[in-house]
């Protein structure tokens, strides 16, 4: 009798403990739930409704913007560059060591791109261009060191004469009132220009990053406008500050000459 008393106590104890591990954990489980919604909500109340805030505001802003392409002229430009650096390197100091071939011409490269041309509140005439250039430069060493009798001219720093850029230019345009304007038109052009560098750097100017990525210069120029047939022009591009990093000092100018054709007319 006593041992049946004692196995049924022990089996009240173990349903017991069994419910109360069963309540313990589902207890655990409406915890773990309630805290997902709690963090879920803040989550909404603190980035949801910002963001639903600032997507209605982004629409209705883009929805005000009326981009107005038809009184623009789309122009496929290209033609010929002439380029040459002028070098002074300071008391730049390096173990490498360049016998100077001086060269200080403007040698030929090539470009490319489009400009659109249009009206700023239909009265002042403007012009955004975007051209790829191929550069081949001169290179004009101002400062050039020798050992005479032993050594000629020699440099610590050497000019990466070819250069690959990405150009953005605006420009403003400037009717120039010669001959007749109903049917020939000349222009003069004026803005700043922002070169990219796109060509990477020879071995020796990589070990100190000499040439700068982004290169701002001043652009002016002349063109030709024959009936809307094609535009001529001559532009120059002028350096507004060095285009490697100190000590060395290199001033980029540069010459475009070519025509413009209107898309429209090709395609």
């Amino acid at each position: 009798m006593n041992s049946r008393i004692i196995a049924l106590v022990f089996i009240l104890i173990s349903t017991a403990s069994s419910l109360q591990a069963q309540s313990s954990t589902e207890a655990t489980k409406d915890s773990s739930l309630n805290a997902l919604r709690k963090a879920n909500l803040f989550v909404q109340n603190k980035v949801g409704v910002p963001l639903k805030k600032f997507s209605k505001h982004l629409t209705q802003s883009l929805g005000k913007i009326n981009i107005d392409l038809s009184n623009k002229d789309v122009y496929l430009t290209g033609g010929m560059n002439f380029a040459k650096q002028n070098i002074r390197s300071g008391d730049f100091s390096s173990p490498f060591v360049y016998s100077v071939e001086q060269k200080n011409v403007f040698k030929a490269g090539f470009m490319g791109g489009l400009r659109m041309d249009g009206k700023y509140k239909a009265k002042y005439p403007y012009a955004l261009e975007l051209t790829l250039n191929k550069y081949a430069t001169g290179t004009n060493y101002k400062e050039i060191n020798t050992l005479s009798p032993f050594i000629g001219g020699f440099s610590n720093f050497k000019a990466e004469d070819q250069l690959f850029t990405l150009s953005v230019s605006a420009l403003y345009k400037k009717l120039i009132p010669v001959m007749d304007t109903t049917k020939f038109k000349f222009y003069f052009v004026a803005g700043p220009s922002l070169d990219v560098r796109m060509s990477g750097q020879s071995l020796d100017n990589q070990v100190r990053d000499n040439y700068s990525k982004l290169f701002l210069r001043a652009h002016l120029g002349l063109e030709f406008n024959n009936n809307d047939y094609y535009t001529l022009f001559f532009h120059y591009k002028q350096g507004l500050h060095s285009i490697t990093k100190s000590p060395i000092k290199t001033g980029l100018n540069s010459f475009n000459m070519g025509m413009m054709i209107k898309a429209s007319d090709l395609f």
